[in-house]
């Protein structure tokens, strides 16, 4: 009995106590976040500690109902017809953007609750910091933006808003981690740094090397919104400190040439509103709309021999996708270059990288009022691409007839 009169109040101490240190522990991230980017404003975020399997249910969960075969299966026609992914399905593609966004996860910010959950298994260990410093950081962006316009996933608007989210909270975590763990990371050669392992080991993803076995270039994409977000977040930063970055969640890069090129961003740079003039027949239905942007348009090429030849001569694109009832896909991509140079450079290195992709060849067709146009046929679709000065019109199509239609009709939008 005498006993039990001791335990009972130990035990009540004890759990006392944890939940006092877990509330200072919290505390104390938070005080150290609200230092490192100068945020003056007082902020009650609720942070909620779940025992591993619920937390890694709630993570799931919450990512399943934010990637639904729904929400992705436009963005998947867009990767698959633009051939940047190969040999996927919808089903697939869901399960990587999951897995990107979740595999190796230990707490997250859920914008609609406003809420940070966090693994109690990882509590008060300085990885566990890292990451509760970094979702910190997402709840304070939610505070500085302004209303977020809808665009697909893989939209160059929309890169190039997770790009700037993304860097913002990587620079965060970076200069948190150097000051209050035992994870000191030089923030200053990791913006010049093409090796990324290091970095990646304290985000959701985990290491990308997992994720080399994915068939396409979609997978760079998502890498690129950290990498180059961080080197973009970190050029703002190293000009204005953390009022800069603040200026920039309330004035959002409108592409990836931003994010690549922060110098034009502060230039004021926007881009090119494209239409395309081509009119669709009544039979097909639009599925997809959206811009490709300078850093996917450096894909289809190599990144570095873009980087080398085309500099940032982008201006602007727009992509629309169309499908019929009969299953024809009319995939059309119009792009804006700085000049006639550029523009035939990057219709020289496209039409390569189409060829070589596709294993086909291009044969000029005609050449009427400074027009050159080429088309090919490949094993499953049909091709055609034209450069008019410093605009290139990009066709790819299942519908033999739609293609007669640029072939022979003259049509070059």
């Amino acid at each position: 009995m005498k006993n039990r009169i001791i335990f009972y109040p130990l035990f009540i101490l004890f759990v006392a106590h944890f939940f006092l240190i877990g509330r200072s522990y919290d505390k104390v991230v938070l005080k150290q976040v609200l230092k490192i980017c100068g945020y003056k404003n007082k902020i009650n975020i609720p942070i909620i500690y779940l025992e591993y399997n619920s937390f890694r249910d709630k993570l799931n969960k919450y990512l399943e109902d934010k990637f639904t075969l729904e929400n992705i299966s436009p963005t998947w026609n867009f990767l698959h017809l633009s051939d940047l992914m190969t040999g996927s399905s919808p089903a697939k593609f869901r399960n990587f953007l999951i897995s990107f966004n979740g595999k190796n996860a230990i707490s997250f910010y859920n914008e609609k609750e406003k809420k940070i959950y966090m693994s109690l298994e990882n509590r008060h260990r300085d990885q566990s910091s890292i990451s509760l410093a970094r979702n910190i950081r997402s709840f304070i962006q939610s505070q500085l933006m302004l209303k977020k316009d809808y665009w697909e996933l893989y939209d160059d608007r929309t890169l190039a808003r997770e790009a700037t989210l993304k860097g913002d909270e990587v620079l965060l975590m970076l200069q948190y981690a150097n000051k209050h763990t035992m994870f000191p990371l030089d923030h200053d050669l990791a913006a010049l740094s093409t090796d990324s392992e290091s970095l990646f080991v304290h985000l959701p993803s985990g290491s990308i090397n997992s994720y080399l076995s994915y068939s396409g270039f979609f997978v760079k994409p998502k890498i690129f919104t950290y990498i180059g977000g961080y080197k973009f977040a970190y050029s703002i930063n190293n000009k204005d400190n953390w009022r800069g970055n603040k200026k920039v969640l309330k004035k959002m890069p409108k592409s990836t040439k931003e994010i690549l090129h922060p110098k034009i961003y502060l230039k004021g740079f926007t881009p090119l509103d494209v239409t395309i003039n081509y009119k669709i027949k009544n039979s097909f239905n639009l599925i997809y709309e959206g811009v490709i942007g300078e850093y996917q348009s450096s894909l289809f090429v190599g990144e570095n021999l873009y980087r080398q030849m085309m500099k940032d001569s982008w201006q602007g694109d727009i992509v629309k996708i169309y499908k019929s009832l009969e299953e024809k896909k009319v995939y059309l991509w119009k792009s804006v270059w700085k000049n006639s140079k550029y523009a035939e450079i990057y219709f020289s290195l496209f039409k390569d990288f189409i060829e070589s992709k596709k294993n086909l060849n291009f044969i000029k067709i005609n050449k009427e009022k400074g027009n050159s146009a080429l088309a090919a046929r490949g094993k499953s679709y049909y091709y055609f691409i034209n450069i008019n000065q410093k605009t290139i019109f990009y066709v790819k199509s299942n519908c033999r007839k739609t293609i007669n239609e640029f072939i022979s009709g003259g049509n070059y939008d």
